[in-house]
């Protein structure tokens, strides 16, 4: 019997919650409320993906997250804006249960088994919303990551089977 788990995301763009990747529209100016409102509701986890643009931001940004984790009681997956392995890192210091590769980033496939060595395998899951890259991939995230994450609800059929390991989709 397969798992299901209720996840919500935060796209975190200049310090406000965002409706999704592709659309600016502010839905909170305070992400650290909107996240407490998603755990004091009943969600298993929350992914917030950093959409920064530069260093500043991120640093910003990376403060939202280490609020967020203080304030929630659901666990925390930290995404976006992995350039190294210094930026995971940071991510798992916010207090994050897991910090997310970008598979459409082949930096970020690069980085898998170094992070996943340093930090766990437990501490890693990867995003792609082209299911080649996993299966392209598949042993790397098998052996390294615990957990992929869809981000484009339309290809769920084709990820159902590309990997054993949890299926998160956005």
């Amino acid at each position: 019997m397969s798992k299901k788990k209720f996840v919500s995301c935060i796209y975190l763009k200049d310090e406000r919650a965002i409706k999704h990747f592709l659309d600016d529209t502010i839905i909170d100016t305070d992400p650290v409320r909107l996240a407490k409102k998603y755990s004091d509701n009943g969600v298993d986890e929350i992914i917030v993906y950093d959409m920064s643009t530069d260093d500043e931001s991120h640093e910003r940004a990376l403060d939202i997250l280490k609020d967020i984790c203080a304030n929630v009681e659901a666990p925390v997956i930290g995404a976006g804006n992995v350039k190294r392995m210094e930026d995971v890192k940071k991510i798992l210091y916010t207090g994050c249960k897991k910090a997310a590769l970008n598979y459409e980033k082949q930096s970020n496939i690069d980085l898998t088994i170094e992070v996943s060595q340093k930090f766990g395998k437990d501490k890693i899951a990867v995003c792609f919303s082209d299911c080649s890259k996993i299966t392209a991939n598949r042993q790397l995230v098998d052996e390294y990551a615990s957990e992929i994450i869809l981000v484009d609800e339309d290809k769920v059929k084709d990820a159902m089977f590309i990997s054993d390991l949890d299926l998160i989709v956005t």
